[in-house]
């Protein structure tokens, strides 16, 4: 049995003369939290309503459970979905916009809504109808109405799109909770880098149609946190002196002539001068710090087009 729940396989679409997606492959495995990231524009919506059967590929495949879906269609079964907005009846309450898919599926188990308003945290809404909710409140119900008949895949596009910072601690705290609790498989979309990665982890990164980069989580953060990058003629050298005099012990080689440090920032002056002492030739010595949106920006080519 696979252990991805999910893969693409040079998945494409277009449309007219644009490819919306371009030779996309991905592979996510079961109980993962996967980020994709991207531009308004990128792709990410196009790619997640070809997963979901609401488009179909112009080449390519995608494999759910590990067969294809082409030929399986029942798979989709299996795979909660919250597109863009969600479609809610403004004049009905939470209950009763849950209650309307439950019959479309043919659920009708006591306690099922309730379960699933308990879990996004409407339980409490009562006779309040949806126009009156917040937008944080509708999302939370989309999640509920996409959580109808247990799927083990959910694919959310943008679900904290134009909330107030309660509000994605809200969705943020849903999502988190059924990860952990009933091991689903989430794919989540956004234009956020520094707000996806504080759930996610794995991300994948497209522009322009394209999958620039799939990274874990821990890799991200460890590619941008704050270091001292030294470039030298004697890599061997410059660490015997770093070990020897400052005690570093959290550095990493590059290349030939580059190193990175990772403590004793702040002595990055005394470092220098060290190492000039120790009369190995530094071609530079900088403070690299970089953001989670820089680190994006930086690999879709700068921000001209956000």
């Amino acid at each position: 049995m696979t252990d991805y729940i999910l893969e693409t396989k040079n998945l494409t679409k277009t449309y007219g003369d644009k490819q919306a997606i371009d030779q996309v492959s991905i592979q996510i495995k079961r109980g993962a939290i996967y980020g994709l990231i991207g531009r308004n524009g990128a792709g990410k919506t196009t790619l997640l309503k070809i997963i979901s059967g609401l488009a179909f590929q112009t080449d390519g495949e995608v494999l759910l459970f590990g067969e294809r879906t082409a030929k399986t269609s029942n798979l989709l079964e299996r795979v909660g979905v919250l597109i863009e907005a969600p479609g809610l009846y403004p004049n009905l309450t939470a209950y009763e916009n849950v209650r309307l898919k439950c019959i479309a599926y043919g659920i009708n188990r006591e306690g099922y809504i309730t379960s699933l308003l308990e879990q996004v945290g409407l339980d409490y809404t009562g006779e309040k109808k949806t126009r009156h909710f917040s937008l944080g409140m509708k999302q939370r119900l989309g999640i509920a109405l996409a959580l109808v008949g247990e799927p083990d895949l959910l694919l959310l596009d943008e679900p904290a799109n134009g909330l107030d910072p309660q509000g994605i601690i809200e969705i943020r705290g849903v999502l988190l909770k059924l990860s952990k609790e009933q091991n689903i498989t989430i794919i989540i979309s956004s234009h956020i880098l520094e707000e996806l990665a504080k759930i996610v982890t794995r991300i994948g990164i497209i522009d322009e149609g394209k999958l620039l980069e799939e990274i874990d989580k821990e890799e991200l953060f460890e590619k941008t946190k704050d270091k001292i990058e030294i470039k030298t003629e004697n890599v061997e050298r410059t660490i015997v002196v770093l070990e020897e005099q400052f005690g570093i012990e959290k550095l990493k080689v590059i290349d030939q002539e580059t190193l990175y440090v990772y403590e004793k920032i702040e002595e990055s002056g005394a470092i220098n001068k060290a190492l000039v002492n120790a009369e190995i030739t530094i071609h530079s010595l900088a403070i690299n710090r970089e953001s989670l949106e820089d680190y994006f920006i930086n690999l879709t080519g700068g921000g001209s087009r956000v």
